[in-house]
């Protein structure tokens, strides 16, 4: 009886420590995965915006200022547009507007440009009406 004892407690213990051993792996794994998948991620928007930055250096080069400016402003309007539906700060309140939402609108009252498409083009100035 108390060998059957001490062989089932043993056996439990295996099974914690098992446990515990493996989850506690397993979440390392999934951590190290989650990294991994976020860099590849990383590497990409930063490859795309490498391919982006190229062209508009080659449109300036080549002499085709309005093409660059154009695909620049563009640039902008999605930066600003990623930049506000990611950030947890803008609720589109009067409070407190962050000083790139601010940046943008200063920026575009001096040079107006307008979106052609006009979803894009509400969007980016119903955020800019935000700011003073």
């Amino acid at each position: 009886m108390k060998t059957t004892l001490i062989l089932v407690l043993m056996v439990s213990l295996g099974f914690a420590a098992g446990y515990f051993l493996g989850s506690g792996r397993s979440r390392e794994s999934l951590a190290k995965s989650l990294v991994v998948a976020h860099l590849a991620q990383t590497n990409s928007d930063h490859a795309q915006e490498l391919d982006l930055i190229v062209l508009i250096l080659t449109q300036f080069r080549e002499g085709k200022t309005a093409d660059g400016t154009e695909m620049l402003e563009k640039w902008l309007d999605g930066s600003l547009l990623v930049a506000v539906s990611s950030g947890k700060d803008l609720n589109y309140s009067q409070d407190w507007i962050p000083s790139f939402v601010q940046e943008v609108r200063d920026y575009r009252e001096k040079f107006p440009w307008t979106n052609s498409v006009p979803k894009i083009h509400a969007k980016v100035q119903k955020i800019l009406s935000l700011a003073k």
